[in-house]
């Protein structure tokens, strides 16, 4: 065992039972781990030189058979009936329908519909869809019988499933879909609830500390983030709420070398200092104001966080980046508990997607166990965002209460959950090297910048996916508790079939699906959009 201790000691202490200490080492508990663990190898694993790395095995399909989340969006991209809106005012919408297939007609096919008001169905039938032949399209009309409610935000989907089974799929399985956001109302933004009594304040040299109710939140002086909040005495922090503009570089960020040319921002967040912290009473409402310091250039940020008397926190905050390379990302991060597991949201899901990535993921409320919604990827990489947020809810199925995120204004979050830090993602080499935490990691993005793929070997995202220096970005959030706890999904991990398509009857799956960590019950939830 060692010791190390911040101080001398003197000859009597270096005898005496340690006590103090700043890092005790405790080597038989390294020597009583295992020494073998499996893992997909890959190149240098080998110690083969030259090599590739992971380029070799990183396609759609893991070792295993699973697929990647980048295979729902190449099958939406690659799907053969398309649908087009024609006119879309009215309950009873036009579409068109697309027949690309050279071959045959779409007599293999049976097609419904579905109407989502708020993310939940409010109608759906059968669609009468005429036999198009090869490369034809035709004008359907499908009544909907709803009348739009005023603020709601409604989404309408279709969906082609085989007919029949067949040697590959079964009946049902879809073939293709498409979904739709329909003109008929504007989506009414979140609000801030009616103030039950004045949230009030106190203040030291060091910190702010706002009262709302049952909600107690702490604002750092140095640093002008948020360094606590709790719903009475549950505390929901467990590190500041900082600004971010970094991820764990991927397979393609690294071959633009962007985990070099972009690092200015790695931890320009975390550094940040507040140049000065204000607060005021405004009527019901505490408002703190923070001007933060960026060491990036010259870049800067104002972040208001208002404190209403109904136990929320709006934090509107503006960035202003100076002139250099483009940025990774564009938001909050913090440290949560772990016992906090279970993910609900309205937005794009229920697999990851990114801005240039988002074609395969459908608008509807989504759920999941957070370590199910971070893809372990054969090399460790950013993973698990999801776009679109209107709102999230952070919880678990033990606790009354879920912290919820909701977007305010017309801009929509962006929300990630790490099942450890980011620097464990980033030097983790394989997902059995990823370190067992007891928080998880929460990003709330008002911006992620895209995961390019043009090619691997030095092509950055497209320009309209990047975020671009030298600008402004303003958005805003709400922070509240929800009295309706996050449900876990019961629904058992989507596992492959005995046997995989393309091996023969009785065949054995050679590299059956590991359990992730934690809830074995929690779901992969990548079932097709119903």
């Amino acid at each position: 065992r060692a010791i190390v201790y911040g101080r001398a000691l003197s000859p009597d202490q270096t005898t005496a039972a340690p006590e103090g200490s700043v890092v005790l080492l405790d080597f038989f508990k390294d020597a009583e781990k295992p020494k073998t663990q499996k893992f997909f190898a890959y190149g240098g694993d080998f110690n083969d030189r030259p090599t590739d790395r992971s380029f070799c095995c990183n396609g759609l399909v893991q070792p295993n058979l699973r697929p990647a989340p980048h295979f729902e969006e190449v099958k939406t991209i690659y799907q053969e009936i398309h649908t087009t809106a024609v006119d879309m005012t009215k309950p009873d919408l036009q579409i068109k329908v697309y027949n690309e297939s050279f071959f045959r007609s779409l007599n293999y096919v049976r097609a419904s519909w579905k109407l989502l008001k708020n993310g939940l169905p409010v109608g759906q039938g059968e669609l009468a869809l005429p036999n198009l032949a090869p490369q034809a399209s035709q004008t359907i009309t499908v009544g909907t019988n709803h009348t739009p409610e005023e603020g709601a935000e409604y989404f309408f989907r279709v969906r082609y499933d085989h007919a029949e089974p067949t040697a590959w799929y079964d009946k049902g399985q879809p073939v293709a879909w498409n979904e739709f956001l329909l003109p008929w109302t504007t989506r009414q933004p979140a609000k801030t609830r009616e103030a039950k009594e004045p949230a009030s304040f106190t203040e030291s040299e060091q910190e702010i500390t706002v009262k709302s109710g049952r909600v107690t939140a702490i604002i750092s002086k140095a640093k002008g983030v948020l360094n606590s909040i709790k719903d009475q005495e549950a505390e929901w922090l467990r590190s500041p709420l900082h600004l971010n503009f970094w991820r764990p570089t991927t397979n393609n960020d690294e071959g633009a070398k962007l985990d070099h040319n972009l690092k200015v921002w790695q931890y320009a967040g975390v550094r940040a200092t507040a140049k000065s912290v204000k607060v005021i009473k405004e009527g019901s409402d505490v408002v703190v104001t923070a001007d933060i310091n960026i060491p990036a250039g010259k870049s800067s940020a104002t972040i208001v966080y208002r404190f209403t008397g109904a136990e929320q926190c709006s934090i509107h905050t503006i960035f202003r980046a100076d002139q250099l390379p483009t940025i990774p990302r564009i938001g909050f991060s913090a440290h949560v508990s772990s016992r906090n597991g279970s993910l609900e949201w309205y937005g794009k899901g229920p697999h990851e997607n990114y801005i240039d990535r988002q074609t395969g993921s459908w608008t509807t409320l989504h759920s999941g166990y957070v370590p199910n919604l971070f893809f372990r990827y054969v090399d460790p990489q950013e993973s698990g965002q999801r776009t679109g947020i209107r709102w999230a809810k952070l919880g678990s199925p033990d606790s009354p209460k879920a912290l919820q995120i909701d977007a305010l204004g017309t801009d929509l979050l962006e929300i990630s959950c790490y099942p450890c830090s980011a620097q464990d993602v980033t030097l983790a080499s394989h997902p059995s090297s990823l370190a067992q935490r007891d928080f998880f990691t929460l990003n709330i993005d008002h911006k992620h910048s895209g995961l390019g793929g043009t090619d691997s070997w030095g092509a950055t995202a497209l320009p309209h996916y990047q975020l671009h220096s030298n600008r402004e970005y303003e958005w805003s959030m709400l922070i509240s508790f929800d009295q309706v706890p996050v449900i876990m999904p019961k629904a058992p991990l989507r596992r492959l079939p005995s046997t995989p398509p393309g091996l023969p009857p009785g065949a054995r799956n050679p590299l059956p699906i590991p359990t992730l960590p934690g809830n074995p019950k929690a779901p992969a939830n990548n079932t097709p959009p119903q």
